[in-house]
């Protein structure tokens, strides 16, 4: 399943950010190479990191996920995201 999350902080994003960002996303995920963050180009106190994460219940993994972001320094408010991966389809005889 594939997460995302964006941290609004209340000061421009530093290089502290952005690692501690890529460290709590490093934590949850179940592959380190899915681990992407980004800024926003229209608001620079706000990252986007994705990554992915075994499959489970949305809402069992929903407050795991909030509270490791709540220690990146100067956090505001977040937002989490979840998307499925797009289903197979089975052939049929």
């Amino acid at each position: 399943m594939n997460v995302s999350v964006t941290i609004d902080l209340l000061v421009l994003a530093v290089e502290k950010h952005w690692r501690q960002i890529q460290l709590a996303a490093e934590q949850l995920t179940n592959a380190k190479e899915s681990v992407q963050v980004s800024q926003s180009a229209n608001n620079p106190k706000r990252l986007t990191v994705s990554f992915t994460v075994s499959k489970a219940r949305q809402v069992d993994i929903v407050d795991h996920i909030g509270r490791e972001f709540w220690g990146v320094d100067d956090y505001s408010d977040s937002a989490i995201r979840f998307t499925s991966e797009p289903l197979r389809t089975r052939r049929t005889r």
